[in-house]
């Protein structure tokens, strides 16, 4: 849960997510909620950041939109900047830089997974509201982390193919 100037909101969002040998596969749900109401049953959480990189995110809707589009922004920014795509590696510190740096001023309360495949080869980072990041295989935040951890650890090994790796998410949704 987290706390918010109008009261206590309760976030049951939830993602998780599975790379395999040459792919990536993110699954969130699509709910808003605050506190026991549901407020829109159709939101996109993921986002494009460019085109071989996908960013989803679990938090409250203002943070979640807010910071989105600010990372989405700022890679397109840099894209121009540099005169090049920024790899999935740099655009993951770079969230992990401005939520560390957001931290104690005003914090965004969004958890993230940040996937791209570069040159062929898949990646996937696990980035927190603390500006914690790991490099991952599989990964879930939100209400979802408590119950399929066990899954995706089960299930998941390094040369999973495409349509193995439908079947965790599948185990996972239902």
């Amino acid at each position: 849960s987290t706390q918010s100037t109008w009261g206590e909101q309760y976030i049951m969002d939830s993602l998780f997510a599975v790379q395999g040998k040459d792919f990536v596969i993110i699954a969130t749900d699509s709910t808003v909620a605050w506190s026991v109401f549901r407020l829109k049953e159709e939101e996109d959480k993921i986002i494009n950041l460019d085109d071989n990189k996908i960013m989803a995110m679990a938090g409250g809707a203002a943070d979640r939109l807010q910071f989105g589009d600010y990372i989405q922004c700022n890679i397109h920014f840099k894209k121009f900047l540099f005169d090049r795509k920024l790899s999935t590696k740099e655009a993951a510190n770079f969230t992990r830089y401005t939520m560390a740096q957001n931290l104690r001023k005003s914090p965004y309360q969004v958890n993230c997974m940040i996937a791209g495949i570069d040159n062929g080869e898949p990646s996937l980072y696990w980035a927190d509201y603390l500006g914690t990041l790991q490099k991952v295989t599989k990964g879930a935040h939100g209400y979802a982390a408590m119950f399929v951890g066990g899954i995706l650890d089960n299930f998941w090994r390094e040369d999973l193919s495409f349509e193995e790796a439908r079947k965790i998410v599948d185990y996972c949704i239902n």
